[in-house]
């Protein structure tokens, strides 16, 4: 789906962090969308 393999591996990369610490990310979810920038959201249309 993603052309660019940087992308793909960052969207991985966030995609793994939050299945493997589903819990962290709940305590510390204005830091977890911090890491997601808006550009992000956009290109992967979130």
């Amino acid at each position: 789906m993603y052309l660019n393999p940087l992308s793909r591996s960052r969207v991985n990369r966030i995609a793994w962090s939050l299945f493997r610490h589903p819990l962290k990310s709940r305590e510390f979810p204005a830091k977890a969308e911090r890491l997601i920038t808006a550009d992000e959201l956009l290109r992967f249309g979130v």
